[in-house]
């Protein structure tokens, strides 16, 4: 269900169920139907870009990337391999997010459930530290972002509002601010 988090008990809704091309969707009282479920589908490699900052998600190449590598923010750039990235479904509506450089997923090392939990980029093990969903906010910080929450402990993706390249994200619990903000952006 896309749920809008300034409507509260409502939900995005294909009236009566409808199948057909043209049908302008409505916000309508959740009710749980199929009318209301909808699925994304993950397309290729996609920077993750943060609203509050501009800058993406990046797996730290000051090193070789081994397990355990830090996940930062910084300057976008065309072509990064460090910088692109791909939603594979875990299951449930949940999805592991795969770094095309490294091959691995972002993490929460050791599947740690408090605030300010450094992030890293780790082998691929299926663990729930691994699983992430999106929780999308439509237009009320600014166009269509999203929030990335660990299935494991529910505390959400946040670079604290710092555009510092190199700052390492972390996971907190959800505030509703521009700093848990991110969105998709194409990557070549």
């Amino acid at each position: 269900e896309l749920i809008p988090r300034n409507a509260p008990g409502r939900a995005l809704d294909v009236p009566a169920g409808s199948t057909a091309d043209t049908i302008d969707l409505q916000i309508y009282a959740d009710n749980g139907s199929s009318a209301q479920r909808f699925r994304l589908e993950p397309v290729g490699w996609n920077m993750v870009v943060g609203r509050a900052t501009g800058k993406c998600l990046d797996v730290s190449l000051a090193s070789a990337i081994v397990a355990g590598t830090k996940v930062q923010t910084w300057d976008c750039g065309e072509s990064q391999d460090n910088q692109a990235w791909k939603l594979r479904p875990a299951g449930n509506g949940y999805y592991f997010l795969t770094d095309r450089d490294s091959n691995q997923n972002l993490d929460v090392p050791g599947g740690n459930p408090a605030d300010n939990v450094l992030l890293q980029s780790y082998t691929q093990n299926g663990s729930t530290a691994q699983q992430w969903g999106l929780n999308f906010d439509w237009g009320n910080n600014g166009g269509a972002y999203f929030r990335l929450f660990n299935v494991g402990d529910g505390k959400v993706l946040d670079n604290a509002c710092n555009a510092t390249s190199g700052t390492q994200l972390k996971q907190y619990t959800d505030l509703g601010g521009p700093c848990q903000l991110f969105r998709f952006q194409p990557s070549p």
